[in-house]
């Protein structure tokens, strides 16, 4: 089942070691802060699709069931600037990443190797 912004949300206040670490005032993009110090932005107001922005790009889980399309950020092209208010651990890498996530199960994955890589 497809999973939207909500959903992402949800996921990330249920668990145990995730932490919410900023929202923009106009909700654009939460970030949240897992116990390792990564932090993971998104947008939690889509409706038909998920997406997370991450400072890490864990290759061998971007083919992997539940994960659809990669966009790379790098100084020439910038994301929302809404990252930088939510999170300025992300804002000032080089390159970063935002994934389209598909499923809990593909998002579980990816806080997970965030948290041991």
């Amino acid at each position: 089942m497809k999973i939207n912004g909500k959903d992402v949300e949800e996921f990330f206040k249920r668990h145990p070691h995730a932490e919410l670490f900023k929202r923009d005032n106009n909700d654009y993009l939460i970030s949240y802060k897992l116990d390792t110090g990564v932090e993971l932005a998104f947008d939690p107001r889509t409706k038909n699709k998920a997406s997370v922005f991450i400072g890490k790009l864990p290759e061998h889980l971007i083919n992997s069931p539940g994960f659809g399309r990669l966009t790379t950020y790098t100084p020439d092209k910038k994301p929302s600037t809404a990252l930088k208010r939510v999170s300025p651990q992300l804002d000032v890498l080089k390159e970063k990443y935002k994934i389209d996530i598909q499923t809990i199960e593909a998002l579980s994955k990816l806080v997970e190797w965030h948290r041991t890589a």
